[in-house]
């Protein structure tokens, strides 16, 4: 999937579909008063969880719990 992205205030979306996507940036437009045209740049993937053991998909278990009575 895609990010939009502005090229002057560096403002990205990830549109749910392609005709909802804006034409121009919807933060220039509120701040700067200019219609800047967003571009289209590749997602970057989802880093796994570093755990001090390693990368993880998923966080790590809650240690059981030790009765010493």
């Amino acid at each position: 999937m895609s990010l939009l992205s502005c090229p002057h205030c560096h403002f990205a979306i990830r549109p749910r579909a392609h005709f909802l996507a804006p034409e121009y940036c919807p933060r220039c437009l509120a701040k700067r008063h200019r219609a800047e045209h967003m571009s289209y740049i590749a997602a970057p993937a989802r880093a796994p969880v570093m755990h001090e053991y390693g990368p993880m998909l998923t966080p790590p278990a809650a240690p059981a719990s030790y009765d010493t009575a």
